[in-house]
Order: C-alpha cells, then sequence, then structure tokens
C-alpha cells in the first residue's frame, strides 16, 4: 500500500481480531482508504438513525448484551463514519460520530450533514446520577491492557446519609466532602479504614456526588493486576486522564478507587507484591504523579498497625479515615430515631443497625462452626 509515496506493511495477528474484532476492522479500513482528515462531533440521542446514515454501507458493528448498536463504522463515499451510541438512562444519552475523509471539504460536507440529520447534545444531567468508569485487565500480547466500561450510578447527598457515621469521622468526612479542586494538596493519596460495613462504599457514592464537577471517578476492579504489572498501571492511569479530558473538555481530576487493597499497603506488601508499594506513593507525591491531575482512594478493613509506615505517616494522606463503629450511646440514639427498640445488636456498624431495623431478616441457612479446644 502505498501512502506519500512511501510503502508500509499492515501486519495483523489473529489475536488482533480475538481481542477486538470491531478495532481491527476499523484499523484496517482506515489504513486501506489511506484518509488524511478527520473530525469528531457529539449529538443528542434518537432511538433510530436518519435515512442519510441508514442507507450508507454498513462495514462492522458492536452489540451490547442486549443486543442494540452501541458502535458502527459506515461507509461515506471514500470516506468513512465512525458512531458511538450512549443509552445510559440517565446522565447522557447521546451520539459521538467520527469521520475520516480524503480531503478538508468531504470532511466539512459530511459534518454539515450530520448536524442537519441529528439533534445537538443536551448537557442535561440528574443530581442523584454519576457516570463510573470501571476498569479491568485484558491480555493483549502477553500484557494485561486496561479496558473501560462506563455505567451511571445513583449516589446520594452527604448531608442525607451524614447521621449513618459516628461521630469520630462525620466530622473529617464532611471537610472530605467539601474539598474542592483548588484545595487538593501535594499529597493525592486518601486511605478509609474501618470493619467490613462501617459505611466506607455509602461514603465513597456520596463523595461522587460532592466532587461531580470537578473530577471523573474511576473504579479498578483488579487491584491485584494494577498492582503487579507496571504496563497496565500506567495504561489505565494515563486512558483514565484522556477520559477525564475527553468528556468534559478542559481536563477534571481522575479519582482511582481501589476498595478493599489494604494488602498492598500492608507491612509486607514489598515481600509479596514487590514494587506495588513504591508505584503507588510515586503516583500519589512523587516523580511518576508530577503534573497529572490524580487521586487515589484505598479502602481496606485492615488495623493501622498492620500497614505499612510508609504510607501511613504523617502528611502522606490527603485524608487518613477511620471508620469505627458506633458507641453505644450513639447507636442507642440513631435506632431511636428510627422508632426502633432500644436493644442493641452485638456489633454496632451501620449495617447492623440497619439490619436491626429491617422489617424481615436475612435469609440464611448457616449453621454455627463447632470449635474444638480448651473453653475458657
Amino acid at each position: 500500500m502505498s501512502l506519500d509515496n512511501k510503502s508500509f506493511g499492515f501486519h495483523v495477528e489473529a489475536y488482533d481480531f480475538y481481542s477486538s474484532f470491531y478495532d481491527s476492522v476499523v484499523g484496517l479500513e482506515l489504513a486501506r482508504r489511506a484518509v488524511r482528515h478527520t473530525f469528531y462531533a457529539t449529538f443528542g440521542y434518537q432511538p433510530t438513525l436518519p435515512h442519510v446514515l441508514e442507507r450508507r454501507e454498513l462495514i462492522a458493528s458492536e452489540l451490547d448484551r442486549l443486543g442494540r448498536v452501541t458502535r458502527e463504522v459506515r461507509a461515506w463515499d471514500e470516506g468513512l463514519v465512525e458512531l458511538r451510541i450512549e443509552r445510559t438512562p440517565q446522565t447522557r444519552r447521546r451520539i459521538e460520530a467520527w469521520g475520516y475523509f480524503h480531503t478538508k471539504e468531504q470532511t466539512a460536507g459530511c459534518l454539515a450533514i450530520l448536524r442537519e440529520s441529528l439533534p445537538p447534545e443536551t448537557s442535561k444531567r440528574y443530581d442523584d446520577v454519576v457516570n463510573v468508569n470501571f476498569w479491568h485487565g485484558a491480555t493483549i500480547r502477553g500484557e494485561y491492557q486496561p479496558k473501560r466500561q462506563s455505567e451511571t450510578m445513583r449516589v446520594p447527598k452527604w448531608d442525607e446519609i451524614d447521621s449513618n457515621y459516628p461521630q469520630g469521622v462525620r466530622h473529617s468526612l464532611a471537610e472530605t466532602m467539601r474539598l474542592s479542586e483548588e484545595s487538593v494538596a501535594v499529597s493525592r493519596l486518601m486511605l478509609w479504614r474501618g470493619l467490613p460495613g462501617t459505611g466506607k462504599t455509602w461514603a465513597i457514592r456520596a463523595l461522587m456526588r460532592e466532587w461531580v464537577e470537578w473530577c471523573t471517578f474511576h473504579y479498578v476492579v483488579d487491584t491485584a493486576a494494577f498492582f503487579s504489572s507496571s504496563a497496565y498501571m500506567l495504561s489505565l492511569l494515563s486512558k483514565a486522564g484522556e477520559t477525564a479530558q475527553a468528556e468534559e473538555g478542559s481536563r477534571k481530576w481522575s479519582l482511582i478507587i481501589l476498595e478493599d487493597a489494604g494488602e498492598f499497603a500492608a507491612l509486607d506488601a514489598g515481600h509479596r507484591y514487590g514494587q506495588a508499594l513504591a508505584r503507588l506513593l510515586n503516583l500519589s507525591d512523587g516523580m511518576l504523579g508530577q503534573g497529572q491531575r490524580l487521586m487515589f482512594l484505598i479502602t481496606t478493613n485492615e488495623e493501622l498497625q498492620n500497614l505499612h509506615p510508609a504510607i501511613v505517616r504523617h502528611g502522606r494522606c490527603l485524608a487518613n479515615l477511620e471508620f469505627p463503629e458506633f458507641s453505644e450511646s450513639e447507636a442507642r440514639a440513631w435506632l431511636e430515631s428510627r422508632g426502633a427498640s432500644s436493644v442493641l445488636p452485638k456489633r454496632r456498624t451501620i449495617s447492623d443497625l440497619y439490619a436491626a431495623v429491617a422489617p424481615g431478616g436475612s435469609i440464611a441457612n448457616v449453621v454455627p462452626i463447632k470449635r474444638a479446644g480448651f473453653v475458657r
């Protein structure tokens, strides 16, 4: 194939198709047509494509689990038009379009027709919903590469759930919720510790709502792969930054959420996971993190004495919070405020308190564990 009188080869392996058939087809079509000009535009959502697009030859498409088209590429004269259709129920319902052509005139002509045929994009956003990017790794050429799935999530206001946190952490959480883009410190690592059921995940959801104007949210599903592979980690963080840039024009901050990842910050993390902890600290306030608008939030059930001194030392964390159980008096007041009896559960986490006021118990067939040994 010739491009500007220079030859080049386009080599495709079988696993390129297995990992992403659609992307491979688009890449082959772009290389075959040797296009030189492109555009990107966003439009409002409509359930069926206009005739001007529907009559174009379909080259490849990608479907979701319900059989609906999420991406497709169509021939447009000598060029290509690629569409991405987002149908999220309450935040973004839109059509993104990319055009690839030989001349500027063809590019401008196609864009003009699309503007006439598709509705303008709306910026309407529901206050109780945020967009969360879930990242996981896929093995491509022997390396972990990040893949993103974007989902919407309902989130509460902080003042709707602040009573679910004991006084010991409520004030510190409120300060964290009030942080703004301008008040982010040099250190951009947050560590939230507490027993299961103390409300860490709900606090994350409230944080998303409070920070949504200046931050995007990225949940790493496979934290072990994230910490064990430098290539996967750096690629994911780079793509997270690109997502923040592409979605809002001006670049927002990106919050990387690593739930139940305390093992990577434990005393023996270096022995078990090599340089995982060092990489994290370097990204949060070291050389790797300079110039990047990245923050990290780690939640863990580990106790403070089991965590590495480098991560809990004074000044390291933007927010180092412990989520305790309710005191007896706080738990009794919480139950009485909901019209429940004053009989306290054995444990006083917020999940235990909610279980105590629930109209029906959980369904279980758990047999009590019979322990052998001496009885004290």
